[in-house]
């Protein structure tokens, strides 16, 4: 993963710890980029950084209006196992900031519920 990506998935972390009532931090795997608090992983979000792009996967409780958001930005985004993946690329995160903060927004709602 390239230097820029990785400091992507610090914004897109900065997002999450807006919207939640915990603050969380990155926990690198190997293969992926988790989410871990104080106590325990937290992986309802997860991101796979590559060269060019981010693969941000929502583990569970996105819905079909969201994937529909995601395609109008031209964000690609596809269902895996049940999982909602889409493609960030560093220039994406300033024109879409709004749609992404609103579904990770309810992404993390629908963790602390």
């Amino acid at each position: 993963a390239s230097p820029a990506m990785v400091k992507l998935v610090d914004g897109l972390l900065d997002i999450i710890n807006v919207t939640s009532p915990r603050k969380y931090q990155l926990s690198y795997r190997r293969a992926y980029i988790g989410l871990a608090d104080d106590s325990r992983v937290r992986n309802f979000v997860l991101f796979k950084p590559r060269k060019n792009h981010v693969n941000v996967r929502l583990q569970s409780g996105w819905t079909e209006e969201m994937r529909s958001s995601l395609e109008q930005a031209e964000l690609e985004p596809e269902i895996n196992r049940g999982r909602l993946v889409f493609k960030l690329e560093s220039g994406d995160l300033p024109p879409n900031a709004g749609l992404i903060r609103k579904i990770i927004g309810e992404i993390v709602a629908t963790e602390h519920e």
